[in-house]
C-alpha cells in the first residue's frame, strides 16, 4: 500500500506527496539545521520519526475527506522512545509536540507519558525508511553538568524541536503552496556576512574620510580600532562598555561581522529592549546593507503601504516565522521568550540562533524578575552553541556575580582596553542637585532656556509640566509611552529636525 502524506484538492492521488519523501526530505533538512549544534542524527531521526504515524489506514482516509479525527504523531514518539531509551525520550518530546506544542511530561491525558503508554495505534506499519533510526545509537553532543544539566537537557529539546518544525513547515509549505515557497529569499540570493562586512568596511571607510578631525570623532575612531582587533579573539562572552555618544551601534556592528567572518558563524542577532531604538538602528542597518539583509522584528513594525514595497513585506513576513536572515534585529522580549516557549511558532526559530554572533544592546536593561533564566539561556548558548555573546552598554551589570547570581556569567572580555578612560574624555555633562522644585517652577527653568529636555517621574507629571510650559512657538514637545508608536516617530522626527537646524 502507498501511503501519503499531504493531499492536494481537486488533484489526483498520483500528485499527492509520498510519506517517504516527506520523511526524507524533513530528516534532510532537519539534520542540516542540527548540525550546526553537533547533532545532526538527532536532526534526522526527528524527521523520519515525527509523521511515521501517517503510515496507517485512519489517516489516509482522513486524506481522502474522512471526518475522523487521528493521532499521528504519538506513534513516531513511541518508537523514539523505545529505540532510543531516556535520550530517546527527548525526541519523543519534539516529535510528539511537532502540531500542538511540547507537552508537559506528566501522566494526565494530554501529557507525554500518558500518551506514550495508551496512544499507540494498531495499524500503524514500521516502513523501511526509518531503519536508519531504530539502532538506538543516539549520542548527546556534549557533556553534561551535575549543575545545569536538566536545564541543558530542556534547552536541547527545544534546539531539536525547533529543527524539526522548521522543517516540517518549509517541506509541507513548498509542496502544498509552493507560490509561497518561492517568496522566500534563497541562500543563493541572499548576501552572505563576508559581502555585508564588505558593505560594512566601504560605509566606515567613508564615514572616517568624511569625519572632521575633532576630539570626538578621534575617540570614536579609537572605540572602531579596539573592535576590529579584539574580533579576531574566539568566541565567549563580551561586554562593550562605551558612554553615550562613542558610536557604540556601528562599532559593535563591526565587532560582530569581523568576528562571525573570522570564526565562520552564521548570522548577527541584534537585541535591543526599546522598540523606538530598533526602529533607530535597523534603518542604520539596512542603509548600509540592503533591506532584504537585515529583518526587522517586533511587535510595533508597521508595513509600508507603497505598492512597489509589497514584495518586501511578503518576504519579511515569512522570514519573520523562522529568522532567516544574515542581520536580525529585534527586542529582548521576541529573543528570550522564544527559549522558554512550547509554542512551534515561537520556537521555530531557535536553531537558527546556532553559531550567531548577538549583541544585546543596552544590556541593562534585561528585566530582574527574569534575570536568572535569561542568564542560563545565554550560558547555554555559548558553551554549547557556538555563540558569541556581546553585552553592550554604557552602564554594565554585574551579570558575573557569582555571589548574587546563580545562573552568573563567566568573567566577561573588555573590548575597550581602557573604559574608565574613554569615559573620561567623552565626559560631556555635570551632573548637580537644585533643590527641591514644584511643577510650576521646573517649568519656569525650561521656558528660560533656547534647547532644554526635562525628564519626569511619572507620565502624569511631565503632561502637567507640558501644560504649564508657554506655548508662544511650535518648539515645544510632549513625548510618552502612551503615544502610538507611528505618532511618537512622527513627534522625533520634528524635534531632530529642530536640533539640527539650531532651533
Amino acid at each position: 500500500m502507498k501511503y501519503y502524506a499531504h493531499s492536494l484538492q481537486e488533484k489526483p492521488k498520483q500528485e499527492w506527496q509520498l510519506l517517504e519523501t516527506h520523511l526524507m526530505n524533513v530528516a534532510n533538512m532537519a539534520g542540516c539545521f542540527a548540525d550546526s549544534f553537533q547533532a545532526k542524527k538527532w536532526g534526522q531521526c526527528a524527521g523520519l520519526l515525527h509523521d511515521s504515524g501517517k503510515a496507517t489506514s485512519a489517516f489516509q482516509r482522513r486524506l481522502e475527506g474522512s471526518t475522523e479525527r487521528v493521532d499521528h504523531s504519538t506513534f513516531g514518539a513511541i518508537l523514539a522512545k523505545e529505540t532510543g531509551g531516556n535520550l530517546g525520550l527527548l525526541l519523543s518530546y519534539a516529535i510528539a509536540g511537532h502540531h500542538g506544542g511540547i507537552p508537559d511530561g506528566g501522566e494526565q491525558e494530554t501529557q507525554l507519558h500518558f500518551r506514550l503508554k495508551h496512544k499507540k495505534p494498531q495499524d500503524t506499519e514500521n516502513l523501511d525508511v526509518l531503519n536508519p533510526c531504530l539502532d538506538g545509537k543516539l549520542a548527546f553532543p556534549f557533556k553534561i553538568s551535575r549543575e545545569t544539566g536538566g536545564f541543558s537537557l530542556s534547552f536541547f529539546t527545544r534546539m531539536i524541536f525547533s529543527c524539526l518544525v522548521d522543517a516540517d513547515f518549509l517541506d509541507t509549505e513548498k509542496f502544498c503552496s509552493p507560490e509561497v515557497a518561492r517568496e522566500r529569499v534563497c541562500s543563493q540570493e541572499r548576501k552572505d556576512l563576508l559581502e555585508l562586512q564588505r558593505n560594512m568596511t566601504v560605509y566606515m571607510n567613508d564615514i572616517l574620510a568624511g569625519a572632521q578631525p575633532t576630539y570626538v570623532n578621534e575617540l570614536r575612531k579609537i572605540i572602531l580600532e579596539q573592535c576590529k582587533e579584539k574580533a579576531k579573539l574566539p568566541p565567549q562572552f563580551f561586554s562593550l562598555t562605551v558612554p553615550t555618544g562613542g558610536g557604540k551601534t556601528l562599532s559593535s556592528m563591526n565587532f560582530a561581522l569581523d568576528h562571525a567572518a573570522e570564526h565562520g558563524m552564521n548570522r548577527i542577532i541584534y537585541a535591543i529592549p526599546f522598540t523606538s531604538i530598533i526602529e533607530q538602528n535597523a534603518g542604520v542597518f539596512q542603509n548600509i546593507f540592503g533591506q532584504d539583509s537585515v529583518l526587522e522584528h517586533h511587535c510595533n513594525y508597521k508595513e509600508s503601504e507603497e505598492p512597489e514595497e509589497a514584495t518586501y513585506n511578503r518576504r519579511r513576513g515569512l522570514a519573520t516565522e523562522n529568522w532567516d536572515s544574515p542581520i536580525i534585529v529585534t527586542t529582548n522580549v521576541q529573543f528570550f521568550e522564544s527559549f522558554f516557549s512550547n509554542k512551534s511558532s515561537r520556537c521555530r526559530k531557535l536553531h537558527n540562533i546556532a553559531r550567531s554572533v548577538i549583541v544585546l544592546d543596552e544590556a541593562q536593561a534585561v528585566p530582574t524578575d527574569y534575570l536568572e533564566p535569561c542568564l542560563a539561556a545565554l550560558r547555554e548558548l555559548v558553551d554549547h552553541y557556538g555563540c558569541t555573546i556581546v553585552l553592550c552598554t554604557a552602564t554594565q551589570p554585574a551579570f558575573d556575580d557569582t555571589s548574587s547570581l546563580c545562573a552568573a556569567l563567566p568573567k566577561l572580555k573588555e573590548i575597550i582596553n581602557d573604559p574608565n578612560l574613554i569615559f573620561s574624555k567623552l565626559k560631556r555633562t555635570n551632573v548637580s542637585f537644585i533643590g527641591k522644585k514644584t511643577d510650576e517652577e521646573i517649568a519656569g527653568l525650561v521656558n528660560n532656556e533656547d534647547q532644554a529636555l526635562c525628564i519626569a517621574a511619572t507620565k502624569a507629571q511631565a503632561r502637567a509640566i507640558f501644560d504649564l510650559l508657554s506655548k508662544d512657538d511650535a518648539g515645544v514637545f510632549h513625548l510618552s509611552t502612551n503615544m502610538y508608536p507611528q505618532h511618537r516617530k512622527r513627534v522625533l522626527k520634528k524635534i531632530k529636525e529642530r536640533l539640527k537646524e539650531n532651533q
